[in-house]
């Protein structure tokens, strides 16, 4: 027996809660649904009646002193009606106001820096791969998300001694060297021995105390590289002698005195280095499980294959026997679907895409168990395909039975809908009326991280794709991507923000994951290459139904144009690259499981999707194929995730795994830095540039025969080199500094060519 002091009260223990995907068990009936939007009116009656105060004393005394009257006492009554929903609605207002200046700020920020860099001013030549002493990954760093990340990324570094009396060459490779990165974001320190280098401009270079600089340096956005050129004297000086090796050591900083952002150290006399996998230029390609194809049937739980929003039975059994398949096509990665055990029969529907969490820590067992998705991950390895996985941050399925137990109340928002034209609103408000998780709460945002980490350390998944980032706090979502690389150097974050504007979703991959599906250069792509100009009126009509559907702003988009659109709107997404940290780990993609199949929108006509899938391999970025868009699969939005046609189209297939390889054999078409060319309303031609190697990309959405005239006085070409077709035999001189290129209608050109 305990005996407690009257003086004293007894310690008090916390009840012993519930597990958040435990069963519902002793619930009130019927029971609460803790998402359930709550009567907002006069929450704040405080804050609202001092709001009506001043609103109504403000208004009225100065429509009273301008003319007096009734119009005074109307103006009491809008400024009260004014004041009281501001008061009451301030903290929403003032998250909106902040997230709309800081959007407003980064634009302004870009545009400045973009406008007053110049490239060709104090230009140094880059040094080619046969000089490079060292790689590194791009992914190996703790990111600041101050948009400056992959400007302070070292890749590589490079080194050419030359001839006695030349200088000796040096160069700093950086994954994505944003203009002006230096003028407030980047410093570099490169060490020679006993030669310390500080680099914080353009030949702003120092040797020692007191000493003379007898360096040169350039930051090159062109070519991503820090180059510099050292006065041999300034080594001997220091005890070098020639064709001695040198140690070097780099390291990059957010300003001048900061700690070390990223560092690197080779020796001059390194060769062939091992290469270490990037994830920039890879190809994705995106799977719904359930729909790609039944590996065991052993586990098919309820399903229904002639229902379209039934499980179907796909399952990891199934990727893993398609494995080869996907090897055989070339792809880099494969995305598949949230693990999560989902929503089963809700109002006749099941969670088989996996955005329906019923269980966050336990398997879909119509997918297979943890085992048989370790084993799916462990055979891709072997294959050297990479593993991405769908997760889910931002809701649970309508059934999660979290949702419905008080113990848990406070780990949801209870706001409606969601406002599409308020971030607040975006972000606390109902995404599809799925409970919304309130990340802002410790509890919800340490559950979140430790059951992803979970995922990842038992899968051995290399990244996640994470669905409807634009709907959770950018805090939480840094603190997820923080705590998901610990102890990783390749692990990625691939983001879904579905929007059109260059510059918000710019403010996502800068602050808050590595990357993000290309949504922009998505709806230009099917504005220029897409549409079906023959549908008739109605029949657009009875499209833009459907599709609004499942997802209005899509169907708007998708009816208002009918494609065969100028390249200029292209050339006018592209040319806003500069806002982004890294535009290389941009997703371009054709479309999706959100959007109607590329097919679909371009009414059936095969060549428009041929022409389009070169683009999408030819531009910069990480592209993503949807699963079956090889295999000329269509279907408007709500029946474009059907089962998988294996060999659909055998010469669909092969233009895309021509592509697929074609891309994955070139180190410029990965990761080079995309230069425009030319653009007509009918014609693109753009380079992919690396030093020493660059190809020429060519494309008409013309149904008849064109020709090309591609300037190439702004790239490493000139007269008399000879470019080569990476797609047949065919061979083009360069004249008069350009070249010439005739296209099939509705055709394209990838033309290579290399200094060695």
């Amino acid at each position: 027996m305990n005996i407690h002091s009257a003086r004293s009260a007894p310690p008090v223990v916390a009840p012993k809660r519930r597990p958040f995907d435990g069963p519902r068990q002793n619930l009130p009936d019927p029971p609460v649904y803790n998402s359930k939007p709550e009567d907002r009116w006069l929450a704040r009656p405080k804050q609202a009646l001092i709001g009506a105060a001043l609103g109504a004393g403000g208004l009225g005394l100065a429509i009273s002193a301008a003319g007096g009257g009734a119009w005074g006492v109307v103006g009491l009554a809008l400024g009260a009606a004014g004041g009281a929903y501001i008061g009451d609605n301030l903290p929403q207002l003032s998250y909106d106001a902040k997230a709309f200046h800081h959007y407003r700020t980064n634009k302004h920020t870009a545009r400045a820096l973009e406008k007053s860099y110049n490239e060709r001013q104090n230009a140094l030549v880059p040094l080619t791969e046969e000089h490079r002493i060292a790689f590194d990954p791009s992914g190996d760093v703790k990111r600041k998300f101050d948009g400056y990340d992959s400007s302070r990324n070292i890749t590589g570094l490079f080194a050419q001694e030359g001839e006695t009396d030349k200088p000796y060459r040096f160069a700093v490779e950086l994954a994505n060297l944003r203009p002006n990165a230096q003028k407030k974001s980047l410093h570099t320190k490169l060490d020679l021995g006993s030669v310390s280098l500080d680099i914080s401009d353009d030949n702003d270079v120092t040797k020692g105390a007191g000493q003379e600089p007898r360096v040169k340096s350039k930051y090159s956005v062109r070519y991503n590289q820090l180059i510099l050129e050292v006065d041999k004297a300034v080594l001997r000086e220091s005890g070098w002698s020639d064709g001695e090796p040198l140690k070097v050591k780099v390291s990059t900083h957010s300003e001048q005195g900061a700690e070390p952002f990223d560092t690197l150290v080779a020796s001059t006399d390194d060769k062939n280095p091992e290469k270490f996998f990037r994830w920039e230029g890879k190809s994705i390609y995106q799977v719904v499980t359930d729909r790609f194809h039944n590996g065991d049937q052993s586990n098919d739980f309820n399903v229904d294959p002639s229902h379209h929003e039934r499980f179907h039975g796909g399952d990891w059994q199934g990727v893993i026997d398609k494995l080869d398949y996907l090897d055989d096509l070339g792809v880099d990665c494969v995305w598949i679907s949230c693990p999560y055990e989902n929503d089963r029969d809700f109002f006749g529907n099941d969670g088989y895409h996996g955005y329906w969490p019923h269980n966050f820590r336990e398997a879909e067992k119509s997918f297979g168990d943890k085992k048989k998705l370790k084993e799916l991950v462990d055979q891709a390895h072997k294959r050297g395909m990479k593993v991405i996985m769908d997760v889910v941050v931002n809701h649970t399925g309508y059934n999660h039975p979290g949702n419905q137990d008080p113990a848990f109340r406070e780990w949801f928002h209870r706001d409606g809908g969601r406002n599409p034209i308020s971030q607040y609103g975006l972000e606390n408000g109902s995404l599809a009326g799925l409970p919304d998780l309130a990340q802002e709460n410790p509890e919800v945002s340490h559950y979140l991280i430790d059951v992803h980490k979970m995922w990842a350390e038992e899968s051995g998944v290399d990244g996640f794709r994470v669905d409807a980032i634009r709907h959770v706090p950018s805090g939480f979502l840094r603190d997820f991507d923080r705590s998901l690389k610990e102890g990783k150097d390749q692990f990625i974050t691939i983001g879904e923000v579905f929007w059109n504007d260059e510059n918000y979703l710019a403010g996502y991959q800068n602050e808050t994951q590595d990357s993000l599906f290309d949504f922009p250069l998505m709806q230009s792509i099917l504005d220029v290459f897409g549409g079906n100009p023959e549908q008739t009126l109605m029949e657009r009509w009875e499209q833009f139904q459907e599709v609004k559907k499942h997802n209005f702003g899509q169907a708007l988009m998708d009816v208002t144009n009918s494609g065969g659109s100028s390249f200029k709107k292209i050339s006018e997404v592209l040319a806003r690259d500069h806002v982004y940290d890294n535009p290389r780990l941009l997703s371009p993609i054709l479309d999706n499981h959100d959007t109607n199949r590329f097919l679909t929108h371009a009414g059936g006509n095969r060549d428009k999707l041929k022409v389009a899938a070169a683009f999408l391999y030819g531009v910069r970025g990480t592209p993503s194929l949807y699963y079956g868009t090889e295999a000329g699969l269509k279907g408007e939005l709500g029946s474009n995730r059907q089962d998988m046609e294996f060999g659909a189209d055998p010469e669909m297939h092969e233009h895309f795994q021509k592509l697929i390889k074609m891309r994955r054999s070139s180190q410029a078409l990965q990761l080079g830095t995309q230069n425009e060319l030319a653009v007509t309303d009918n014609t693109y031609a753009f380079s992919r540039a690396l030093p020493g190697q660059e190809v020429v990309c060519c494309y008409s959405n013309s149904t008849e025969p064109t020709t090309v005239t591609v300037p190439l006085t702004e790239t490493q070409m000139k007269d008399g080199a000879v470019l080569k077709s990476l797609m047949d035999d065919r061979r083009y001189t360069v004249k008069d500094g350009k070249v010439e290129v005739q296209l099939e209608p509705m055709g394209f050109a990838f033309l290579d060519w290399s200094s060695q």
